[in-house]
């Protein structure tokens, strides 16, 4: 316990830095284009999730996607107020249809939250669509990322909550696109992005 104590301000100091360094602009994995491959685990089902990021600017998010090889397909748009608060939390339940959310994101975190995570505080997030569970931020670290089938390095920020969930999000607080996140009755992380 108390090493890990210690090890936590090194951990936070090395986010705050990391905000001092500009990211690589060929690692830009939220612009138009980008293919986001994920890996969902759902109990024992495990089945991919693909996102096409087509616009991501003031005005919206929008990416298309795909859930286990055509078995649920569609669009996603978030408004900017979605974006940045988020009132309801996240959407991670997809169906064949499209999907408009001016309260809720999805792949994405508010920016609220990430400001606030950022700032020390206790966030209760909507992860799974059923309940709100406290997270707080453990630290900032590099992460592998696999484009274009060569690894890069990306920054990252890790939040915990309760019953080992956790969201992993490039530590970016106007775009902090979520790379691995355990949600409790299911996980996802990214394995590869192209463009």
């Amino acid at each position: 316990m108390r090493t890990l104590l210690l090890l936590a301000p090194l951990a936070l100091a090395a986010c705050a830095s990391s905000r001092d360094v500009d990211p690589s602009p060929t690692v830009d994995l939220t612009m138009p284009g980008t293919i986001l491959n994920y890996e969902v685990s759902a109990g024992p089902e495990i089945y991919p999730f693909s996102v096409a990021v087509v616009q991501n600017d003031d005005q919206a998010t929008i990416f298309d996607f795909d859930l286990d090889l055509g078995n649920a397909t569609g669009r996603v748009t978030m408004s900017p107020t979605a974006r940045e608060t988020a009132g309801r939390g996240m959407m991670n339940t997809f169906r064949t249809q499209d999907y408009d959310l001016d309260d809720r994101t999805s792949v994405w975190m508010s920016r609220s939250d990430v400001r606030r995570l950022q700032a020390g505080e206790t966030v209760a997030i909507n992860v799974d669509g059923e309940s709100e569970t406290d997270f707080a931020m453990v630290g900032c670290m590099a992460m592998p990322v696999t484009v274009h089938g060569a690894e890069v390095s990306v920054d990252v920020c890790r939040y915990e909550g309760a019953g080992g969930r956790h969201i992993v999000a490039l530590d970016d607080d106007a775009d902090p696109l979520i790379l691995d996140m355990d949600a409790g009755p299911f996980s996802v992380a990214l394995k590869n992005a192209t463009r």
